[in-house]
């Protein structure tokens, strides 16, 4: 079972985590979720991204996105909107993502796809998706929340899961592996048996993406010692030949 092991509001790394804490609350007033997360984060680009795992996959029918860690969604649903985009109907063997998070609220929350997307985010969201943000979500009824519309929540999976474990039988090969923004909270022992797993379960055909609050916790170093070089944007790695 996974240790999570709470940042030092201290350290150096805190700022780089950039947490946005969305609240979002029903007529009543009561608090609906708080997230803390964003839609379109800005440690990676998406577009780059999607655009080399289109040349990477080009001639593989048979890939698959997996994200660990996927909190309440938000990331997810930002890669659809973005592989849509730029893919068009060529973006169809990407789905459905696999998204896992060993919170049940969390899981939970990204279930009911109810989303405080604040301007900021719609403003990020206008760099990627242009004009097209309400052909991919609804307004709720209150006007205080967005959802996303059924036919981009049939794109995703949200399960609960340990990703100590699920990465001991996952096969990852023609993977593409979203492990972001949660390494600097496990144990040393724990980031170690994990990098090391992926290393073994590796092979060319595998992409791994991780984020820049892990980048700023030194995982480029940790992954490149593991055999992965990086490639294409930012946090972006695949296993050395």
């Amino acid at each position: 079972m996974i240790t999570i092991n709470p940042i030092n509001t201290n350290n150096n790394y805190r700022p780089t985590f950039g947490i946005y804490f969305h609240t979002v609350k029903d007529n009543l007033g009561n608090i609906v979720y708080r997230g803390d997360t964003r839609f379109f984060r800005g440690d990676i680009n998406w577009n780059k991204l999607v655009d080399f795992l289109e040349e990477k996959y080009k001639n593989t029918n048979d890939v698959k996105i997996i994200m660990h860690a996927c909190s309440n969604g938000e990331e997810a649903y930002s890669l659809i909107t973005v592989l849509l985009e730029r893919l068009g109907q060529n973006a169809e063997k990407f789905f459905p993502i696999l998204a896992k998070d060993i919170d049940t609220k969390h899981i939970n929350l990204a279930k009911t796809g109810i989303y405080d997307i604040s301007l900021i985010e719609k403003m990020e969201a206008k760099r990627y998706i242009g004009d097209n943000f309400y052909k991919y979500f609804d307004e709720c009824t209150n006007g205080k929340c967005s959802k996303p519309k059924e036919f981009i929540k049939n794109k995703v999976i949200f399960e609960w899961g340990d990703i100590l474990e699920d990465v001991k039988t996952l096969s990852l090969k023609n993977k593409i592996l979203l492990a972001r923004n949660f390494m600097p909270y496990l144990g040393k022992e724990e980031i170690y048996r994990y990098v090391n797993t992926l290393a073994q379960k590796a092979d060319e055909s595998t992409t791994i993406i991780i984020g820049g609050f892990d980048r700023d916790f030194g995982m480029d170093t940790l992954f490149n010692r593991f055999g992965f070089k990086r490639v294409g944007t930012h946090g972006v790695f695949e296993k050395k030949k």
